[in-house]
């Protein structure tokens, strides 16, 4: 949970959940770690997901950002941090 602009947002690990980017298939995002930064909520979660090309399931550390915590319109696209 962070304070952001006047306001409490609190993350939390839901499943099941899908989503594809960039042509990998995303099967849980989980551990969601909100910090608040030079104005923006910057928030840290793990995946676990496939890459078909590849053949080979991956795990990954990724980044949303959202300068306004509107998180469903305005968070920019997820960045990889980790592999």
């Amino acid at each position: 949970m962070v304070f952001f602009d006047g306001k409490f947002y609190l993350f939390y690990t839901g499943y099941p959940i899908e989503f594809g980017v960039d042509g990998h298939s995303a099967f849980i995002v989980a551990e969601p770690g909100p910090v608040v930064h030079n104005g923006e909520i910057f928030l840290y979660f793990t995946t676990f997901g496939a890459d078909a090309e590849l053949g080979a399931s991956l795990q990954v550390i990724g980044l949303f950002r959202s300068d306004d915590g509107t998180l469903r319109l305005s968070f920019f696209s997820p960045a990889c941090c980790l592999y």
